[in-house]
């Protein structure tokens, strides 16, 4: 049956993409590699990286036997990914793009692309698993030690009908010995855990190439004065260390806070300091798998606030207009617009947007 069983793998010049269509190929499902052109991207040889990825994934396609297209998403990404991600900065808010990319372009854009190639199932090489239980779809965390459901969280139910992960009981290491014994073109192609599509370049880095800010003052939190010029609020993230020029020299330094409303940036020696922990938030997007029909009054869960943050226990209480959320620990640096995930046991169970 599997034969008769087309999965269109989401191929992106890498290792993990790669081993993925090769256990599908080998389960005996008829794949299809689908690369995706989002971001036009030039190495320091001004050599396209897409075109790089490109010809790995057809080094791939050919070695496994498998027929392969490419789809240009360039346009869409940048209207529904980046510039809505950006947008997000500039209103001091802290929007994840590959949480972003995954709703728009992975699970949506592409999902829809790989139907008109005849798509049964759509598979991807993220480190997490899917099952039914009572035909109800669950998404559960992957074996790998950094397994990937905190970018999956905010996706609709709907997009993850139809999925396969097939990496999903493997760890990285073992994805690699599997890329070698199958002699893959990419098995000695490095990892990537940069932005989505973008690179492995820190985000508010990045954007000061697309963005102009107004300079203004930096004032250090322990001694009350202007010791200094920002780039932009924009390019920096409370909670994160920076090398600044100041008045006393280059200092590296933690910000506080960001406040807007006379374009200053508050700042201290103090990489811990108190001001960086709350207990409890707002959330203004509530995302969970259960029915829409099964409201609650108090959630118990578990919640992760980063990608390799430890979970931590959370009690959720519908508002009026959204939800508040209390952490059993201080959260350090705690931002609006933050993406969090859910989590019940191994299983996700929706995501939320810090308000």
């Amino acid at each position: 049956m599997k034969a008769n069983t087309t999965v269109v793998v989401g191929m992106s010049g890498g290792v993990n993409s790669s081993v993925a269509a090769y256990l599908l190929k080998k389960q005996g499902y008829h794949v299809i590699g689908l690369f995706m052109k989002n971001w036009d991207e030039k190495n320091e040889d001004g050599v396209c990286t897409a075109t790089e990825d490109y010809r790995d994934v057809v080094k791939v396609a050919n070695e496994l036997d498998i027929p392969y297209y490419s789809v240009n998403f360039e346009k869409e990404y940048m209207e529904q990914v980046f510039k809505h991600v950006v947008h997000g900065h500039l209103d001091g808010k802290n929007p994840s793009i590959d949480v972003r990319c995954n709703q728009e372009v992975k699970f949506g854009l592409f999902k829809k692309y790989a139907g008109l190639l005849g798509a049964d199932y759509i598979a991807t090489g993220h480190y997490a698993r899917i099952t039914e239980v009572d035909n109800d779809i669950q998404l559960l965390t992957g074996a790998d030690q950094n397994e990937q459901t905190y970018f999956l969280s905010m996706l609709k139910k709907e997009q993850l009908k139809n999925v396969i992960f097939p990496l999903s009981s493997l760890a990285r290491w073992e994805i690699r010995e599997l890329a070698i014994g199958a002699k893959l073109a990419t098995a000695a192609k490095t990892d990537s855990d940069g932005l989505c599509y973008i690179g492995e370049q820190e985000f508010n880095q990045f954007i000061r190439d697309f963005v102009q800010q107004p300079s203004g003052n930096i004032i250090d939190d322990n001694k009350g004065r202007n010791i200094g010029k920002h780039d932009g609020l924009a390019f920096y993230k409370v909670g994160s260390s920076y090398e600044f020029p100041t008045n006393d020299g280059v200092l590296r330094l933690t910000v506080l806070e960001k406040r807007y409303k006379d374009n200053t940036l508050i700042v201290s020696e103090d990489h811990n300091h108190e001001k960086l922990y709350v207990m409890d938030g707002f959330i203004e997007s509530l995302n969970l798998f259960t029915p829409a029909s099964q409201p609650f009054d108090t959630l118990i869960c578990h919640a992760k606030t980063g990608y390799r943050k430890p979970n931590v226990r959370v009690t959720i209480s519908p508002q009026e207009h959204g939800s508040k959320i209390v952490f059993d620990e201080p959260i350090r640096a705690l931002l609006s617009g933050q993406h969090i995930a859910l989590y019940s046991g191994p299983e996700c169970i929706g995501g939320a947007v810090i308000g």
